[in-house]
C-alpha cells in the first residue's frame, strides 16, 4: 500500500554508514531481510536497496582509494562487519575529497571528521571522508 507523505533520501555513503554501523551495534541484517521477505515485501525490499546502494558505494570507494597512495588494510572494527574497505591516511583522504591533507587533520583532530590516530598517522575510513564532505559541501 503507498500512503502518501513524506519520504527520505539517503545518499549512497549515508547507506554505507548506516549499514555499518547497525552491524557495528551487532544488528543481523541477513536475518533482518529473511524475516522482512516474509511479514513486509516492501520493508525487504527497503533494507535490500539500501544494502545494494551501500554495496556500490564501497565499490566505488575502493575503486577510486585502490590507485591512491598510502591505502592499507586494517580490520573492521572488532564488534562487527564495517563495510570491506580499506583505511586510508590523510594524504589519500584528502585527494578523496579535495582538500588539503592538512584540513583533513585538522578536522580530525576536531573531531569533525571521523579518524583513528596510530604512532602519528591518522587513518579514516573512505565512507567517513566522502559523508565528510558532503556536510561540508551543503
Amino acid at each position: 500500500m503507498n500512503i502518501p507523505g513524506p519520504g527520505v533520501y539517503l545518499t549512497a555513503a549515508e547507506c554505507a554508514v548506516l549499514l555499518r554501523d547497525l552491524r557495528w551495534r551487532g544488528v543481523n541484517l541477513e536475518a533482518m531481510r529473511s524475516e522482512a521477505r516474509l511479514r513486509d515485501p516492501g520493508y525487504a525490499k527497503v533494507l535490500m536497496d539500501l544494502h545494494s546502494a551501500a554495496l556500490a558505494y564501497e565499490e566505488r570507494v575502493r575503486a577510486a582509494g585502490s590507485n591512491q597512495p598510502g591505502t592499507n588494510p586494517v580490520p573492521p572494527l572488532e564488534r562487527g562487519a564495517s563495510l570491506n574497505v580499506e583505511k586510508v591516511t590523510a594524504t589519500s583522504a584528502a585527494v578523496l575529497s579535495g582538500c588539503s591533507s592538512r584540513a583533513v587533520r585538522k578536522a580530525a583532530a576536531e573531531r569533525r571528521l571521523a579518524g583513528e590516530l596510530v604512532d602519528g598517522t591518522w587513518w579514516f575510513d573512505p565512507v567517513d571522508v566522502q559523508l565528510w564532505c558532503s556536510r561540508r559541501a551543503a
